[in-house]
């Protein structure tokens, strides 16, 4: 099994939602896995202290980056990575968090209903992104 291909990384603001007019900073990031896969992994930002966290805006962030990476994503299946890093999670004292956020409805203009699952350093390593 080769490693996925890193194809984007960028800072990304996430235009704010729910009369929010603060966007949501946060890191994205696009890696290729073969023809047919990708995992997109999203992470908070310290220059995010004004803006809503990636976890409250999690629908937007897919959305957007639906919307603005077609060209990388086409019709590809998708692992959405929620990630914290040192310092900035908000379970406390955890040194860096990553989530798998499954939507129960995606549609070119509507994300909706994520659920979280703990994922971890260990998978996310195993999943061959850089952390």
């Amino acid at each position: 099994m080769s490693l996925p291909l890193l194809v984007h990384d960028d800072i990304e603001e996430i235009p704010g939602h729910l009369g929010n007019k603060i966007p949501t900073i946060c890191r994205v990031r696009i890696y290729l896995e073969g023809t047919s896969n990708c995992i997109v992994v999203y992470s908070e930002m310290e220059e995010n202290s004004e803006g809503p966290s990636v976890t409250n805006a999690a629908e937007h962030i897919a959305a957007y980056v639906m919307r603005n990476q077609t060209d990388l994503l086409g019709d590809r299946e998708i692992m959405w990575i929620e990630h914290y890093p040192y310092g900035l999670s908000w379970r406390g004292s955890h040194p860096s968090t990553f989530d798998e956020v499954v939507f129960t409805k995606m549609e070119a203009d509507t994300v909706a209903i994520p659920k979280w699952k703990h994922l971890g350093k260990e998978k996310a390593l195993k999943l061959g992104i850089d952390i």
